[in-house]
């Protein structure tokens, strides 16, 4: 879903994130940064890129052992530990809505993995691999994961290796740490710009080929 920062209202998930106006600011900055490059950028916000599924699950076999564990070494009855255990499977439904916990039920490699693999769907989906050039670059930011995966179409795969991406995304990193999401983000969006401009700079047209508003993937 393609948004419109004077138009669109922003999700929910995102809203203690990112408001309007740093909404509005990172779009423009991916306007301007536009104009010195034939490079086309999009950014893509992400709720979540990993399964959730298994998160109820585990939280309440945890919580079970946990229950049980108690009842063995404390003798209580069997009506109090079954309980405990049916208040653990009730817990365990809202605990798997935090993104905390979902992040600490998920393992690593998993979330690499499936960030990796949601910005390649998102990198065909949003049409950055149609640019007359192949000169498109998607930013995908996984939030529940503090995923940020740069994919630049064959042109630009030719000119920029992946390393040259890191400042960027450690800029979109401590902007989250440091509660300034749409400050990093801008940011990071500048600094991808000026690389881009180095390797391909702006054509005598320079045609505006992909939308330059913040896609938010629920």
């Amino acid at each position: 879903m393609v948004t419109d920062s004077a138009k669109i209202k922003i999700p929910d998930w995102i809203a203690n994130r990112l408001d309007l106006a740093g909404l509005a600011t990172v779009e423009h900055e991916i306007s301007a940064a536009e104009e010195n490059t034939s490079g086309e950028l999009v950014v893509a916000l992400a709720r979540r890129s990993s399964a959730i599924g298994h998160v109820p699950l585990i939280v309440a076999l945890l919580g079970g052992v946990g229950v049980l564990e108690i009842a063995w070494s404390m003798e209580v009855s069997q009506i109090t530990t079954v309980g405990g255990l049916f208040l653990v499977v009730v817990a365990s439904f809202f605990m798997a809505r935090i993104p905390l916990v979902q992040r600490l039920c998920t393992l690593k490699q998993d979330r690499d993995v499936q960030a990796q693999n949601a910005a390649a769907a998102e990198f065909l989906r949003a049409r950055v691999s149609r640019t007359e050039a192949a000169t498109g670059v998607l930013i995908y930011i996984s939030l529940l994961e503090h995923r940020v995966v740069v994919l630049g179409d064959s042109a630009i795969a030719a000119k920029v290796q992946q390393s040259d991406w890191d400042g960027m995304v450690a800029a979109i990193l401590i902007g989250i740490k440091n509660k300034d999401f749409a400050g990093g983000l801008t940011k990071a969006v500048a600094a991808a710009g000026k690389l881009l401009a180095l390797h391909f700079p702006a054509t005598a047209d320079n045609p505006n080929e992909l939308h330059n508003a913040v896609r938010f993937i629920d």
